[in-house]
């Protein structure tokens, strides 16, 4: 509720309502169509993964989601929260509409926070070093390696490799600095991550461009 009550965005499903039963908490939200990207959902043999189908898109729609996703982590960075748990089980996408939703916040903290637990909840493809070192102190760096990790599994199918990259070098290259496993060399910052995951992109289309006129 804390949460909901100074970040909204677009891409979040609207929280209608909260309530306590005899279970516990509950919310309820707005209904979104789309399809859970969670990798260990369980689907008939003959139908392809909502995620695979999601990473076999063209780079253009997978980079237009990591920008929504990547906007709405620089809004939670500057209304005082840090991500946990964050993972692709948290992303709703209407391949029709080609919009992206995300959910799931029961564990985002004021920032900052201490890992008290040793391991955090969360997928292992997505988490920081720090978050399985108790005592460890979870920040604003912590969700720039977190999103960096986004980029690879959602522009490489969970691969850091360069060649499994379906994005520019550039953008490779600000991911790679995002996840690096030392914390003083990542960007310091979601804010300052996205700014130089977009001067990449942008890097990407003068090169292109330049190309073109080459020609």
């Amino acid at each position: 509720m804390r949460f909901h009550a100074v970040v909204q965005h677009e891409a979040l499903p609207l929280l209608l309502n909260t309530f306590t039963t005899h279970g516990g908490f509950a919310l309820v939200y707005d209904w979104v169509d789309g399809e859970e990207l969670r990798p260990e959902r369980e689907l008939d043999v003959d139908k392809l993964h909502p995620r695979d189908r999601f990473c076999a898109l063209p780079a253009s729609e997978i980079i237009a989601a990591l920008n929504v996703i990547y906007d709405v982590h620089i809004l939670i960075e500057k209304r005082g929260f840090i991500a946990e748990d964050f993972y692709d089980g948290c992303i709703i996408y209407d391949f029709e509409k080609k919009q992206i939703h995300l959910y799931d916040f029961d564990h985002y903290h004021p920032k900052p926070f201490i890992n008290d637990r040793g391991r955090l909840y969360g997928s292992s493809r997505f988490m920081a070093p720090e978050e399985f070192q108790k005592g460890a102190q979870i920040d604003e760096r912590t969700n720039v390696f977190m999103l960096g990790r986004t980029a690879f599994v959602l522009l490489a199918n969970n691969s850091d490799l360069r060649d499994d990259w379906k994005g520019n070098a550039a953008m490779w290259h600000a991911a790679k600095k995002a996840t690096n496993a030392d914390k003083q060399l990542r960007y310091q910052s979601v804010q300052e991550f996205v700014s130089a995951w977009h001067d990449a992109i942008a890097t990407g289309k003068t090169r292109l461009s330049d190309s073109i006129q080459a020609k």
